[in-house]
């Protein structure tokens, strides 16, 4: 008989040291994943423009100290009818501030509503809290709820919350939370912050030109999973996890068909979980929270028919 094959020390070896090698990559790969979605923002807007300087609009600096000792701030205008029917609370994006707020402040006097363009702690606006990590929109949901709570005190009947990409996902989650906000309207909104994780791996390979892959649910799981043990943070709630409470309260949904950092997908999965109460708006051709200077007739006309039927 053939004596047994037994592989050569030296072939197991080397297939340990590939292990090994695939093993460190992995992991220094999923730690830069993580590095790199818990990044906090690097600097400050410059906020010397105002809607005074720019449009010639009085505005009020609005401050919402919260339980923990933080303070929240943004700019309060005033309706043009000074009517308190309606009040547009307006949240930027990851790394943003009230600038965004500021670029939409002609399209939303038009329907005589108040604006209120507020800094998110972490972003590069005026709030405390610079340097934390992203919040997943957890924490920032908090944010836009205390600035809710100010709205209130000054007696608005209406109050529509628009936000694009971390500030929608925030958005979302204040109203699921609070059902006397009158609606959302949320640009690139994030479903699911796992879900966005797991498609990094295919956004990689984009980059590269190289063909795209699906989602890798696991990859995208164990990312956020580091990232909270590293900057100890509590549980996150995913939009996408509360959808449900949003209705009968009507949401417009807009994204860009050419956003290549947060996918349709992600719109489409919070269509089907609100309910009919809720619409989707394909912004042709635009990128990431690009709707207004891509598709602005599009962009406009779904936001000012949307907040026209708020208040007939």
């Amino acid at each position: 008989m053939p004596a047994p094959y037994r592989p050569k020390k030296g072939l197991l070896v080397a297939f340990f040291c590939v292990c090994a090698a695939l093993l460190a990559l992995l992991g220094s790969q999923l730690w830069l994943a993580s590095e790199a979605l818990f990044k906090p923002a690097d600097g400050f807007a410059d906020l010397n423009e105002t809607p005074l300087s720019r449009y010639g609009l009085a505005f009020e600096e609005v401050t919402a100290v919260l339980e923990e000792g933080d303070a929240v701030r943004g700019w309060l205008i005033p309706s043009n009818t000074g009517s308190k029917e309606l009040a547009v609370l307006v949240v930027h994006g990851r790394f943003g501030s009230r600038k965004f707020g500021l670029e939409r402040l002609p399209m939303l006097q038009a329907t005589s509503a108040a604006v209120l363009a507020m800094d998110l702690r972490g972003g590069t606006g005026r709030s405390d809290g610079h340097g934390l990590p992203n919040g997943l929109a957890t924490r920032e949901a908090v944010d836009v709820a205390a600035m809710v709570a100010e709205l209130k005190q000054r007696h608005y009947e209406h109050i529509v919350i628009l936000g694009c990409s971390l500030g929608s996902s925030a958005a979302l989650l204040a109203a699921a939370q609070d059902p006397t906000i009158a609606g959302v309207i949320a640009e690139a909104p994030l479903a699911s912050f796992p879900l966005y994780a797991a498609r990094a791996p295919a956004r990689q390979l984009l980059q590269y030109g190289l063909p795209e892959i699906g989602p890798v649910p696991l990859w995208g799981a164990f990312t956020v999973w580091l990232g909270r043990q590293r900057h100890a943070m509590p549980p996150i709630t995913a939009p996408l996890e509360v959808a449900q409470h949003l209705a009968p309260r009507p949401v417009l949904l807009l994204h860009g068909t050419n956003d290549t950092m947060v996918a349709m997908a992600h719109s489409e999965l919070l269509l089907q979980a609100i309910g009919p109460s809720a619409t989707l708006t394909k912004l042709e051709g635009a990128a990431h929270c690009r709707g207004l200077q891509k598709t602005t007739r599009t962009y406009r006309e779904a936001i000012l028919g949307y907040l026209n039927a708020i208040t007939p």
